[in-house]
């Protein structure tokens, strides 16, 4: 399951509980189509790969995050290993976000 992430406060505490290990950001727009079909399968991405962090900031309301990040586009999703940025998706593309995932796994 995914953290509803609206503030860099509650971000930086995810990044700490992450540690060295993966954590995926989500960022989607209530209003957008892509977005809503992205949803249950960022969830079920979730759900598989527990042993990674997933957070989802939604652009209206965590637009301080959206703007610290450099979001233009949603969906977009961004790849961190021990806080550090090191992939950035962005559109709908559910192959290629759980190929990034299996690959950072197996260098994990």
């Amino acid at each position: 399951m995914s953290t509803y992430v609206s503030e860099t406060g509650v971000l930086d505490i995810k990044m700490t509980e992450a540690g060295n290990g993966l954590l995926v950001m989500y960022f989607f727009a209530t209003w957008s189509v892509p977005c809503h079909d992205m949803n249950p399968i960022y969830e079920d991405l979730a759900e598989k790969h527990r042993n990674c962090n997933f957070v989802r900031v939604d652009i209206e309301e965590g637009r301080d995050l959206a703007v610290q990040f450099h979001i233009t586009i949603v969906p977009s999703f961004i790849f961190f290993i021990g806080g550090m940025k090191q992939e950035v998706v962005a559109g709908a593309r559910p192959e290629l976000i759980e190929k990034i995932i299996d690959g950072f796994n197996k260098s994990l």
